[in-house]
């Protein structure tokens, strides 16, 4: 997941090269919840994954 504080153009830059970077079976790009977005500040980009197996 590609995750965003007030972020968009980034976080969409960035997904696409995560995208052609690795084999995803899914990638979802989403805001932080406002708490989150609170305590980075705008602007702030995350990206989590998990490997299965």
């Amino acid at each position: 997941a590609v995750m965003h504080a007030y972020a968009l153009d980034e976080a969409e830059r960035l997904k696409e090269r995560v995208s052609s970077e690795f084999n995803c079976a899914e990638l979802w790009l989403t805001e932080f919840s406002p708490l989150m977005g609170y305590a980075t500040g705008t602007g702030t980009l995350g990206f989590a994954f998990y490997k299965e197996g």
